[in-house]
């Protein structure tokens, strides 16, 4: 490959020839200055004398060989690129410009547009974007003084309609019963708070946040009670139960395990079983987000895993339902079942009682 000097190009033997015959000043004056630009840029380029490309010039040598031209700067090393990313990581409220500043102090200069190029390399997106905590790293980094709560309802067999309210502890997924009322009103959820608010505050880590819905049941003189205790109140957004998601998800559990499984009569009959599911589901449930599976530590301990019922003693909640047949509770159906009749409690202290007389009398007798 050979490259042709500018005089070359821009003069043929015709246009010199012509020159000399009939000189032209303006159109000479406008060839010189373009020639000027063009021997500039012609001197940039290596040429030897006949102007051919000069291959051996050591920057051409160099590029043409990859390697590193001189006077280009020179690429950021991984070591650096690597700390750049650990602490944009590590402190998200940093920003380029703090980065920077924070390398400069360790003797490493290095302009902010690199640090930006590498951190939108490496898929870390701009400090107040990085800073910003979601609802969802929110409640789990803060679960341990968080309590929510919430009304549900329960219809009855006379097509009347409870309510009820609950509170739940997202730490430890403890759910205690306010109360249950058929006319819930402002003033009863208040009185409902003034009742239960010493279970959140004497304690050795007392709660700090309380999260409810825009229930009007649950007005600002209820939020007062717990704003008097240091326990922070925080309103769900319009529409969003997802914001609220451990009360929601329990109350859909408690539906589909017990209240869908047994036909409630009255506010009475609720109140006896509501505690004993909750009961239930604070001290025998498994939760898997608590790592808390009872059966299989009794199948590690050799045990014997124990039943609801029995866990649960006598008094459960299907007593006094009149849809609790033998049938169902044999089968299964419902995982609390009634106690035992009195007339099969007589039966059986007869027979004991027999038992007691047989062998009295066999003992007399010998």
């Amino acid at each position: 490959m050979s490259v042709k000097s500018p005089m070359a190009i821009m003069s043929t033997p015709s246009q010199r020839a012509g020159d000399a015959d009939s000189p032209r000043p303006g159109r000479n004056v406008l060839l010189g200055k373009v020639v000027g630009c063009l021997r500039e840029v012609a001197g940039a380029v290596p040429v030897d004398d006949d102007g051919g490309l000069v291959t051996d010039d050591p920057g051409i040598v160099a590029a043409r060989e990859g390697g590193d031209v001189s006077g280009a700067r020179p690429a950021t090393g991984a070591g650096v690129r690597a700390l750049i990313v650990r602490l944009a990581r590590e402190n998200p409220g940093w920003g380029y410009r703090r980065i920077q500043g924070e390398l400069a102090r360790l003797s490493i200069r290095i302009a902010a547009s690199t640090v930006w190029s590498i951190l939108q390399q490496a898929g870390i997106e701009p400090a107040p974007r990085r800073s910003s905590e979601t609802w969802r790293e929110f409640l789990p980094a803060q679960a341990s003084g968080i309590v929510a709560c919430d009304f549900f309802t329960v219809d009855t067999v006379l097509f009347r309609r409870l309510y009820a309210v609950v509170f739940i502890e997202l730490a430890t997924r403890q759910v205690y019963l306010a109360g249950i009322t058929a006319n819930p009103t402002g003033e009863w959820a208040t009185q409902q708070a003034r009742n239960i608010i010493e279970t959140f505050v004497d304690r050795a880590e007392p709660s700090r946040f309380l999260i409810h819905d825009r229930d009007s049941k649950l007005t600002a003189a209820f939020d007062e009670v717990f704003r008097s205790d240091g326990i922070r109140v925080i309103r769900t957004p319009v529409r969003a139960p997802r914001a609220n998601a451990f009360i929601e998800r329990w109350i859909g559990t408690v539906r589909r395990e017990c209240l869908d499984r047994i036909l409630i009569v009255n506010r009475r009959h609720l109140e006896r079983v509501l505690p004993a599911y909750i009961r239930h589901s604070n001290e025998h449930r498994s939760h898997r987000c608590l790592h808390r599976d009872h059966q299989s530590k009794n199948r590690r301990q050799g045990q014997t895993p124990t039943s609801p019922s029995t866990m649960l003693g006598a008094k459960t909640c299907s007593e006094g339902s009149s849809t609790n047949t033998r049938s169902r509770r044999d089968q299964g159906r419902i995982g609390f079942p009634a106690p035992s009749r009195a007339a099969d409690r007589r039966e059986t202290l007869r027979r004991e009682l027999d038992t007691i007389t047989a062998s009295r009398a066999s003992s007399s007798r010998s």
